[in-house]
């Protein structure tokens, strides 16, 4: 199997850690390294060479076939957007002769973003080239096709009335948004890169007099064709009566004992309809389909007490009346350790959470200092989740996890909340052997379980007694390591988790014992085969990174020294490595690659490690 392939095969076999998911930055490009352009390296200890390749692009840019206009006043700029990365500047397209850029050997699209003017698209963010591969030196024709529209803008029929709304096109297909105009407004004229868009319509309080009250609203759906040059848009309002009800009864009249009701929906629209002790509201809005969300803000004796709740999905809302019924349910129960009712003690406490797949939101159940729960909520399914306050020798030192899925919270005896915990010890060795007990040669061990949503410090290599023991909700739990200090013998990563496991409950008594896998490497880079550059005007940073990890192995103005890197961090894979990041720190021109934050390598460690 060549490096290529076997880079191919690690790369796409990396799994997402926690919040740093699958769509990590660092895990993108490494799929697709190979049609990329870079390539990976097999890392062996001692002197390593990597490789930048790089490519001199030349843009010529075009306007329906035709040069630009040459006027600064009507321009725009275009971006080459990596995979990953920071955009890179092409030029303007007023530039007879831009100038040419070199950026790194690898797969991009072209983006287009207006700058001033009418006799270019008003196009911003426009992807006007899609997965243009730049592998050698080449000139890049941009052409950008465009066309005038213009048509009525209005509002049931009438010109929108006041101030206070903003309207544009925004694409379906990545060709950015073209502005149209504010209220108050019953036409447009503009130039625009043809497509399929949507009406996109935000608002502020004052417009809701007379218009609706959606506060981002896309509407329709229009493929304006290249030779299409009308097009009439009527944004259609209603003006319904909401009522709110809790348990089928109007809503208590008092503010003491009330909660937010919203509309919302799937792309980020929203219109806030009142409060629930208003006990009625009237709208103006888009007519559509909505959740009707419910979010409290006081008491308990008939508000629920869901921090965010959605009460119905998918409700068509049109002209008429409306009813919106928050059913509500008391449910109580004991709050246990181990089984047994949790002590009354502040310094080993924590609060159980009840956590809503659907909108994310976390409302507090109970706290185990008071050894039960009792709280008005909406009936349905909930996640159970844990915050450790204080303690350890009782308490879980889970700093936020979730414990049980799916727990039915339907009915006023809704049974005992019960956190089983166990207690673990742990130790990391360095490549068979004991970290020495000081503080010049340490890292810090984390831990975290697929529940966890942080991770949980069990302490350092250097602490005394060991590296730690701790008290943790069963469950299986992924090592991570974090540098504290030294070079010689403890590794430079900065957050690597391990391939072990540390288990709860340990599944023999004792220390549960994990061992570093490390050897020091010494990075030297080139560029297209020769040296880079030296001298301080063309300067460039190199970082090798997976998902949270990262090592930092300097820059170009000085050779790199050598570090000691952990080659048993966990991939996902049987093969370690991580991917080259590539910063540009100073210069412009046609020496080095003016790429921000971008992937130009990979390495796998292999060898005697």
């Amino acid at each position: 199997m060549d490096i290529r392939h076997l880079a191919a095969v690690l790369l796409f076999s990396l799994q997402a850690f926690a919040h740093a998911t699958a769509d990590a930055p660092g895990d993108i490009l490494f799929r697709d390294g190979a049609e990329s352009g870079f390539h990976c390296t097999l890392a062996t200890p001692g002197e390593v060479t990597m490789n930048l390749r790089s490519a001199r692009v030349q843009p010529m840019f075009r306007l329906d076939g035709r040069n630009f206009p040459a006027q600064s006043a009507h321009s725009a700029s275009f971006h080459l957007i990596p995979r990953d990365g920071e955009p890179i500047p092409l030029g303007f397209s007023s530039e007879a002769s831009p100038a040419a850029v070199r950026v790194l050997a690898g797969v991009y699209d072209v983006e287009y973003r207006w700058v001033a003017g009418s006799l270019v698209p008003r196009n911003h963010a426009a992807r006007v080239l899609h997965g243009v591969l730049l592998d050698r030196d080449q000139t890049l024709e941009i052409n950008v096709p465009s066309q005038t529209l213009s048509g009525d803008l209005t509002l049931n029929g009438a010109g929108f009335p006041a101030a206070g709304a903003t309207l544009s096109l925004k694409s379906l297909h990545r060709l950015g948004q073209v502005p149209l105009g504010s209220s108050p407004i019953s036409s447009y004229s503009v130039r625009l890169i043809p497509g399929v868009y949507q009406l996109h319509y935000l608002s502020q309080p004052r417009a809701w007099a007379s218009m609706p009250a959606n506060l981002n609203a896309h509407w329709g759906r229009f493929e304006i064709e290249p030779r299409r040059s009308t097009l009439d848009l009527d944004l259609p309002m209603v003006n319904p009566l909401f009522h709110f009800r809790f348990d089928g009864v109007q809503a208590f009249g008092l503010a003491a004992e009330s909660g937010r009701i919203s509309l919302r929906t799937a792309n980020g629209d929203q219109v806030g309809l009142g409060e629930t002790h208003e006990q009625t509201a009237q709208r103006r809005l888009i007519p559509g389909t909505y959740d009707v969300h419910y979010e409290w803000i006081s008491g308990s004796a008939i508000a629920p007490a869901n921090t965010d709740r959605r009460v119905y999905s998918r409700r068509s809302i049109g002209d008429g009346q409306h009813v919106i019924d928050i059913p509500t349910v008391v449910v109580q129960g004991e709050l246990q350790f181990n089984g047994v009712r949790a002590p009354d003690v502040n310094s080993e406490s924590g609060r159980v959470d009840l956590h809503d797949r659907v909108t994310g939101s976390a409302t507090p159940l109970g706290w185990t200092r008071y050894g039960r729960y009792e709280l008005r909520i909406i009936p349905g399914h909930y996640d159970l989740g844990y915050v450790s306050i204080a303690g350890t020798a009782i308490a879980p030192r889970n700093a936020n996890a979730l414990f049980e899925a799916g727990r039915p919270m339907l009915v006023e005896a809704s049974g005992p909340i019960n956190l089983v915990s166990d207690w673990i010890d742990t130790r990391l060795t360095v490549n068979g052997q004991s970290f020495p007990a000081f503080a010049v040669e340490s890292v810090m061990l984390w831990i975290r379980s697929d529940k966890d949503r942080e991770p949980v410090l069990v302490g350092a290599t250097n602490w005394a007694g060991g590296n730690g023991g701790v008290r943790l909700l069963r469950a299986e739990y992924m090592p991570i390591i974090a540098s504290v200090s030294g070079a010689a013998l403890a590794p430079v990563n900065t957050f690597a988790r391990l391939p072990g496991r540390f288990h709860s409950p340990s599944p023999s008594p004792g220390v549960q014992t994990l061992d570093l896998r490390t050897a020091e490497f010494q990075f030297r880079f080139t560029h297209n085969g020769a040296p880079l550059p030296g001298g301080t005007s063309h300067v460039a940073r190199f970082e090798l990174r997976h998902q949270q990890d990262s090592v930092d192995l300097g820059d170009s103005l000085a050779p790199s020294w050598p570090r000691r890197i952990l080659t048993n961090a966990e991939t996902g894979s049987d093969h370690r490595g991580g991917t080259l990041y590539y910063s540009r720190i100073s210069g412009i021109g046609p020496n080095l690659p003016q790429n921000t934050d971008s992937p130009a390598g990979c390495v796998i460690f292999g060898g005697d490690n």
